[in-house]
C-alpha cells in the first residue's frame, strides 16, 4: 500500500497543531502533546468532526458538538505516520516506509510555512496530475508567468514510486546574487518529483520548497493544496518569498482554467516528451481510477 505524503512536519511542530487532508473518507493530523497522530479526525463519541471547517491550525481537539477534548486513547481510527527528512507521510497500511525522495529533497534544512492556497479543479484528479509532470505546456498556458523563467529540462529518472524531472534556467544568473543569502542553498536549479499518487514536490535551488497535493473528489473533480515553504536566510527576503507565492498563484489558476477543457481517460497519443506521463498511466492507481 502507499504512503502518502501529505505536509511538512513544520506545520506541526507546535502542541495541538494539526493538518486536514482529504484522504481515507477524512484525515487529520495532529500534534498531541509532541507526537503526531494520524486519525479519522473525528469525535469518538457520535462522529462529530473535530475543527470542523479548518484545514489547518493550532488549537485543542474539541468537540464542537459537546465539548470534550478528545485525548490519543479515546480515537477510534488511527493511521500509520512517518516523518522522514522532514516530510510527513501517511498510510492505511502496515507496511514498512521505503523512503522515496529524490537527493534533492534529502538533507533537508529546516523550513517555515510561507504561504497555503486551496482549490477546486475543475478537472479529474488525474488530469491535474498529469498536467504537472509534463513541460510542453509551460510556453503556451504559462507564456507571462513560468514560461519567463526559461526553464530547459536536463533530466528525468523514472521510478517504480515516483519520477523526477530536473532543470536549468536560461535565466538562472539573476537568482545567484540572492542565493547567496542562504547559508543551505543546494546546487541545483530546478526540481520536480512526483510522489505516487497524489502529490508533486518541487524547489527553486533550495531556497522554496513547493508541495502540491492532489486528492480525487467524488464530484469528478479535484482537491488541490499548494504548500510553500521558505528556508532559513541571513537577511530579510520576504519580498522574494512573497513574490514566489504570487507567481505560483498566477501558475496554478492558469493549470485550473485550462484542466477544465481536458477530459479524463482521453487515450489520445502522448509526445515524446511525456515520458513521466506514460510512468504514470502504468501505476495500479491509474489503473484503477481509469476503470470507474
Amino acid at each position: 500500500m502507499n504512503w502518502h505524503l501529505v505536509a511538512n512536519v513544520c506545520e506541526l511542530s507546535e502542541p495541538d497543531s494539526f493538518i486536514r487532508a482529504p484522504l481515507f473518507g477524512g484525515l487529520m493530523v495532529s500534534n498531541f502533546d509532541g507526537e503526531l497522530i494520524a486519525w479519522d479526525g473525528a469525535c469518538p463519541h457520535r462522529g462529530a468532526a473535530i475543527h470542523h471547517g479548518h484545514v489547518a491550525g493550532c488549537s485543542k481537539p474539541v468537540c464542537q458538538y459537546h465539548g470534550r477534548t478528545v485525548r490519543p486513547s479515546q480515537i477510534r481510527r488511527r493511521y500509520n505516520v512517518t516523518v522522514d527528512d522532514g516530510w510527513v507521510w501517511v498510510s492505511m497500511s502496515n507496511g514498512e516506509f521505503i523512503p522515496q525522495l529524490a537527493a534533492e529533497f534529502v538533507d533537508m534544512p529546516a523550513l517555515s510555512l510561507w504561504h497555503r492556497r486551496d482549490y477546486v479543479y475543475p478537472c479529474h484528479w488525474t488530469v491535474a496530475i498529469e498536467n504537472a509532470l509534463e513541460a510542453e505546456h509551460v510556453p503556451f498556458v504559462h507564456e507571462h508567468s513560468l514560461a519567463t523563467l526559461g526553464l530547459v529540462s536536463v533530466g528525468i529518472d523514472c521510478w517504480d514510486d515516483g519520477s523526477i524531472e530536473r532543470f536549468i534556467s536560461s535565466k538562472g544568473g539573476r537568482l545567484k546574487k540572492l542565493a547567496d543569502l542562504f547559508p543551505e542553498r543546494k546546487s541545483f536549479d530546478y526540481a520536480h518529483q512526483h510522489l505516487i499518487p497524489f502529490a508533486c514536490l518541487s524547489s527553486t535551488k533550495g531556497l522554496t520548497y513547493s508541495l502540491q497535493t492532489y486528492y480525487p473528489r467524488k464530484d469528478g473533480q479535484t482537491d488541490f493544496t499548494h504548500r510553500l515553504y521558505a528556508t532559513r536566510s541571513s537577511a530579510d527576503v520576504s519580498w522574494y518569498f512573497d513574490s514566489v507565492a504570487q507567481i505560483n498563484d498566477k501558475v496554478f489558476e492558469e493549470d485550473a482554467a485550462v484542466c477544465a477543457s481536458v477530459p479524463a481517460y482521453d487515450g489520445g497519443e502522448l509526445s515524446p516528451v511525456e515520458r513521466r506521463i506514460a510512468h504514470f498511466r502504468k501505476n495500479p492507481w491509474y489503473v484503477f481510477a481509469s476503470t470507474k
